[in-house]
């Protein structure tokens, strides 16, 4: 005789067990019991996603892209800041340079022995100056080299200038370098009638006076007006690839000289000018 239990109720506590799941799992849907490709398979599916090749390409793609930018402001705002630099660089010389020479200029005196010649790169003349025990009066000569790029200031004494009138300033006793990396200085000096001329020269009769053309009635034991100074002077950046490249003289350093010249100018009025 078979005793028939409570089916339904077996099945009960079966499916109430921890794993559970109401029907039987069979080998092939257990890991363990699956083949090795399946294996594999099984892993790639459970493992975490990696990037794809073209993920890779346009993430550098995208990197590369931001390094150029970063680096094109960096590089931008290194020239701005060397530009800065140079043009105050430039700017403080330049002040200082026709500071200089407006203050020794507005004090010159002339008469038929002391003389003013001038040219449009150089300049000479007297002016009460000196400082020390001997007579203030003394003779000052400016001129700019061309080879050099540089400006210089020479004095002599003003014996000298009494006792070679017309050859003066050919001695000089004290010469100094004033501006350096200067491309350029032109002089013009207004006449009393307000007309700019390209020389000067005070000295009557107008003879003798070396690089100095023969004077005009309106020059005569007078200094001008006023003197224009123009100075064109490059920073010691652009200097050092002037020299470089062979000077001023050549093709690189004309193209140099445009791009890296600042000119400054100022206007000299003399008090007892013509």
């Amino acid at each position: 005789m078979k005793y028939v239990g409570n089916t339904s109720a077996a099945a009960g506590c079966r499916s109430a067990l921890p794993g559970a799941t109401g029907r039987r799992e069979s080998a092939a849907s257990r890991p363990e019991g699956r083949s090795y490709d399946d294996k594999i398979a099984f892993r790639r599916r459970s493992s975490p996603r990696g990037f794809t090749l073209l993920e890779l390409l346009a993430a550098m793609a995208i990197l590369s892209v931001l390094v150029v930018m970063l680096f094109s402001i960096f590089s931008q705002a290194s020239r701005a800041w060397l530009q800065s630099e140079n043009r105050v660089e430039t700017f403080q010389n330049a002040r200082a340079t026709l500071d200089f020479m407006s203050r020794e200029l507005s004090q010159t005196m002339t008469t038929s022995n002391l003389s003013f010649l001038g040219r449009d790169y150089f300049i000479s003349f007297v002016a009460p100056i000196n400082t020390g025990t001997n007579t203030d009066l003394e003779g000052v000569f400016y001129i700019w080299n061309a080879s050099t790029l540089t400006l210089t200031r020479a004095i002599t004494n003003v014996a000298a200038c009494y006792a070679s009138t017309a050859n003066w300033p050919t001695s000089i006793t004290v010469s100094n370098t004033l501006a350096e990396n200067v491309v350029s200085l032109t002089l013009s000096y207004m006449d009393s009638s307000g007309n700019p001329q390209t020389y000067w020269n005070s000295i009557s009769p107008p003879t003798g006076a070396p690089n100095v053309p023969p004077g005009q009635p309106i020059m005569a034991n007078c200094t001008p007006a006023g003197v224009q100074i123009k100075l064109g002077i490059i920073d010691s950046r652009a200097a050092k690839r002037l020299a470089a490249v062979g000077g001023v003289n050549t093709a690189a350093g004309r193209a140099i000289t445009n791009q890296s010249t600042q000119v400054f100018s100022t206007f000299v009025a003399i008090p007892n000018g013509h």
